[in-house]
């Protein structure tokens, strides 16, 4: 059994987030940045189709990380970053990936 991903983010929207968190990075002097590494990965995700053999819509991946748990993430890395001079943050993308993908889930289309 062979399943494949089809992602449906077209451009535009892709033009508008990158604005969006543009501003936002800027309003909040870089702090936006921390949240922005959760948000990238978790609207790619909840844009990806699971297909099955015949390329049919099989389900959806969807992402149950909430903006909640994305600003007390990047509180916490924010403090670990002050706590060993930046060291921290040499690790704070994977961690993030690795939060979206435990908080996805295949649900029926």
């Amino acid at each position: 059994m062979k399943h494949k991903f089809r992602v449906d983010f077209e451009l535009a929207p892709i033009v508008g987030y990158g604005l969006l968190w543009l501003v936002i990075i800027v309003v909040t002097l870089g702090l936006g940045s921390l949240v922005f590494g959760y948000y990238l990965p978790k609207t790619v995700v909840d844009s990806t189709y699971v297909l099955n053999e015949t390329g049919a819509d099989a389900g959806r991946l969807q992402c149950r990380l909430s903006i909640g748990e994305m600003i007390g993430q990047a509180v916490l890395w924010i403090l670990l970053g002050l706590v060993t001079f930046g060291i921290a943050l040499l690790f704070y993308p994977w961690s993030a990936m690795r939060l979206v993908l435990k908080r996805t889930e295949i649900v029926p289309v």
